[in-house]
Formats: structure tokens, sequence, C-alpha cells
């Protein structure tokens, strides 16, 4: 692996165990194979992810993870190698030293201003540095500007703050929007209930009406009723003719009664306890009435009737 900023002095006179066999460059950060051979980590690794899964030496199956670091010495012997700046010309030195030269030293390598961390867009050679120190105005403004700045990164911080709390507003508005919507459904629902309860109650209401009605219609009947019974219990009961009450003057006849004196029929009346009724209903007038005979109307008396008539 190469690198654009130094070259190497005299490469053909460089040890060829130095030299890494797909870059055909010294090795930079030389690691080994299973099988002894030695590459850049770059080369390896990108051989392996881009070209095959197989040494480049021995063909044999190959992973990063079989990869380990190359010796000191050897690690040794390429830090030692001769290099020249390519951005400045120097020769003579070191590679372990590269870095360091490119980074502070060089003089050609184009650095920015050291007012560039308050925004300075200056960038030149670091030879002409001081030379641009003398007039560059962000640097007479340091504190100035560093105030300025540091107000900046304090209001940033605090409006940073601030869209944190708006997020999480908007995250307790979503959800309170949320708890609405169940709560409006809910109250739908509850609505609807609600309203089949009213009908309910309505109906109920009306049912309630009816059978008031109902039971004073009831109550005017059993009233009526009772005043009946009432009229029923005032008047004499009739009670059946005994045998003992009956005239012995008058003949018997055959069906046990005794006769008319005028008509000669059965006059011995005989009621049971459902024909009693009519004879009450009746005025006494003996409507529904037997002898005792069970053929007895055919030998009714109808004398006593026609007198009352």
């Amino acid at each position: 692996m190469t690198d654009a900023t130094y070259e190497y002095m005299d490469e053909t006179s460089i040890d060829p165990e130095l030299i890494c066999s797909i870059c055909h460059s010294p090795l930079v950060d030389p690691h080994c194979t299973p099988c002894s051979e030695t590459f850049c980590r770059e080369c390896i690794t990108n051989w392996l992810e881009t070209q095959s899964t197989s040494c480049p030496h021995c063909r044999q199956t190959l992973s990063i993870n079989n990869l380990t670091q190359a010796p000191r010495s050897l690690r040794n012997m390429l830090d030692r190698l001769r290099i020249k700046c390519t951005i400045c010309g120097q020769d003579g030195l070191l590679r372990v030293n590269a870095e360091e030269h490119i980074e502070k030293v060089c003089p050609k390598r184009i650095v920015p201003c050291q007012s560039a961390d308050i925004k300075c867009p200056w960038m030149g050679q670091r030879d002409q540095l001081n030379e641009h120190l003398l007039t560059c105005r962000y640097e007479a403004m340091r504190s100035i500007i560093t105030g300025i700045l540091m107000e900046n990164l304090q209001l940033e911080d605090t409006a940073h703050k601030q869209i944190t709390q708006i997020n999480e507003q908007r995250d307790e508005l979503r959800h309170l929007n949320s708890q609405m919507n169940q709560q409006q459904a809910q109250f739908f629902v509850l609505q609807t209930q609600n309203q089949t309860l009213l009908e309910l109650t309505t109906q109920l209401k009306i049912q309630v009406k009816t059978y008031h009605r109902q039971n004073q219609q009831l109550n005017e009947e059993l009233k009526q009723k009772e005043a009946q019974i009432a009229l029923i219990k005032s008047k004499p009961r009739v009670k059946k003719l005994s045998s003992r009450s009956r005239t012995t003057s008058l003949p018997k006849l055959d069906c046990g009664g005794r006769a008319c004196s005028k008509c000669g029929k059965c006059c011995d009346w005989y009621y049971n306890d459902y024909d009693i009724n009519d004879y009450i209903n009746d005025n006494g007038k003996r409507h529904g009435a037997t002898c005792r005979n069970t053929n007895g109307r055919n030998h009714m008396c109808d004398c006593d009737r026609k007198k009352k008539e």
C-alpha cells in the first residue's frame, strides 16, 4: 500500500522480503498468514473481501481472523526505511516519522488558521500561517467571537432541550388524544345504553299504567261482588221444610210430600244447594223448585205461587 504524502528513496534497493506481493510496495502494518506469507493489512483485507477467500500465496482457505501481526523485528526494519516528503521535498526522513512530519513540521502542508474554531475560513501553507495571523481579523476578535460562540452554543443547547420537551409534550398530547378517543367511544356506548334504558323505562311506565287501570277495574268488580255477597247474606235463607212442620191433616202423596187442600198436588217444596239461589233471586216465586219425587214438576202445587203473583 502506497502513501501519496511520501515516496521511498532508492526503492529498488529495498529487501524483497519487505515488499507486499499484492501492492508491490513496502509493507504497511504487516500481517502474516498461516502459511507465513506477509501482506499489508489493508491489502489482504481488501483481497479477502473483494477478490477471493483463499490466500494469494498458497491458495488455501483464509479469513481475516486467521491473520496475525508480523514480528517486531520486521516492523522495525520497515520503520527505518528512508523516505522523501512529496509535499515539501525534504528527504532522508525515516518512515516511522512520516506522520509526525506531515502533521507538525512540513512547511508546505495545507493547514487551517488557528482561529478556524471561531469560523476563520483561511487555508494555506504552514509557512504562511504566521503571516496570516498578523492580519487575521478572527484572531484579533477571538475574545468577542468566543463569547458569541459560547452564547450560541448555550442557545443551541437550550433550543435542543426545548425541542426535546416539545417532542415529549407531543407524545403526551398524542397519548391524551388516544385516551380521549377511547373515552369518547365509551361515552357513545353509554349514551346508547342510556337511550335503550329510557325506552325500556317508557315501556314499563305504560305497562304500569295499564296494570293500574286493570287493578282499578278489578277493585271495582270486587266491590260489586262484595256488595252482592253482602246483599245475599242480608236476606233470610230458605230452609228445608222438615217433616215435623207438615200438616198431618193433609193426605200423603206417593212422592212422600203433602197434598194441597185445593188442588191436591204436592206442596212439600224441596230445594237443593243450587236451586235455593234461584228461589232467593226470584223473590220466593219457587222457580226451579221440585217436590221430593224425581218427576215432581208435574205434581207441583201452583196455588201458593199464583197467590203471590
